[in-house]
């Protein structure tokens, strides 16, 4: 999704994500995120590649990122369930090949997906989820 924040200048490229409510499992979670932020309701949770920790500076807020490998049919995404800031942010849906969003001139988080993406690819789902940042 390409979002606009409004603590950053440019637009960035994010993916579905959200917090863990109160008495929900991981895996109920990340269905309910791509649920409310693309309305795909046909996924398989593969399992968890990657992990990030890191703070966002403009608001301070302390993110323990874990990111799954989830496998969907392509469909044609459409928010069912944002918050009254998010509809502001959100600006665009759109599917990517890795090799184009490796060259693309955007901002991504995680700065590093298209990398991660073709370790996927190639290796296949690690037994240990690798940190993001630090790709090998």
């Amino acid at each position: 999704m390409r979002v606009k924040y409004p603590w950053l200048n440019d637009d960035l490229w994010v993916l579905p994500g959200g917090g863990i409510e109160e008495g929900e499992d991981i895996r109920s979670t990340i269905a309910r995120e791509v649920f409310e932020e693309t309305g795909a309701t046909d996924i398989e949770i593969v399992g968890e590649a990657w992990r990030n920790e890191r703070i966002i500076e403009a608001t301070n807020i302390h993110l323990k990122q874990k990111y799954f490998l989830v496998r969907a049919e392509r469909f044609d995404a459409k928010p069912t369930n944002l918050s009254e800031p998010e509809m502001d942010w959100v600006r665009e849906y759109r599917w990517w090949a890795v090799n184009s969003l490796a060259t693309a001139d955007i901002l991504v988080e995680p700065e590093r997906i298209a990398e991660g993406l073709q370790n996927l690819i190639s290796r296949g789902l690690p037994s240990v989820p690798i940190d993001i940042d630090v790709l090998s």
